[in-house]
């Protein structure tokens, strides 16, 4: 008994595996630029390449409403339907970003997995410090922990306002609906 039910466990995740194997990712992404067309959000890139689980894609521009957000020098996309991670290296904000960040961002890693989809994590390192947290879309809520860089104290303490201090020197932002 044990034996049938860990070779069909064995099974399923094969299963799962060849299906995130052979999915077509660059239609999936072009789906999802289409998708965001509609919400004024628009996706460009220069080139796409695909691998076994994923996609690479260089020179990533997030605009909203026709205004550059960010541009996203290499960013990859791995999906293995159980679990999916989004990482975006070598960011530059806009400059409508710089009154509250630093516009340099080293990389943001999003991660969401099966067991809980709804549960988006996160981290980042950048001239702001290094920041991680979570995005809890069911009950709308917002965690994040910066531990704060020398710049971000001194030109941005503005932002910082939002920011609880912690007794470790992390700062924690907290929104929930």
């Amino acid at each position: 008994m044990v034996r049938k039910a860990s070779l069909s466990l064995v099974f399923i995740i094969v299963f799962i595996f060849m299906i995130a194997f052979l999915l077509p990712k660059k239609n999936l992404v072009y789906f999802i630029q289409e998708q965001f067309q509609t919400s004024q959000i628009l996706l460009s890139f220069d080139t796409i390449d695909e691998y076994n689980f994923g996609v690479e894609i260089k020179n990533l521009k997030l605009h909203l409403d026709k205004v550059l957000l960010l541009n996203s020098k290499n960013t990859s996309i791995t999906s293995l339907i159980i679990y999916n991670k989004i990482a975006l290296k070598r960011i530059v904000l806009s400059d409508i970003a710089k009154e509250f960040l630093p516009q340099h961002v080293e990389y943001i890693i999003f991660k969401s997995s099966l067991l809980n989809f709804l549960k988006i994590t996160f981290k980042a390192k950048g001239e702001f410090g290094k920041m991680q947290g979570f995005v809890d879309i069911m009950a709308r809520k917002i965690f994040i922990v910066l531990t704060p860089s020398v710049i971000m104290k001194k030109r941005y303490f503005r932002t910082l306002q939002y920011f609880t201090q912690k007794k470790n020197g992390k700062l924690v932002y907290e929104y929930s609906d």
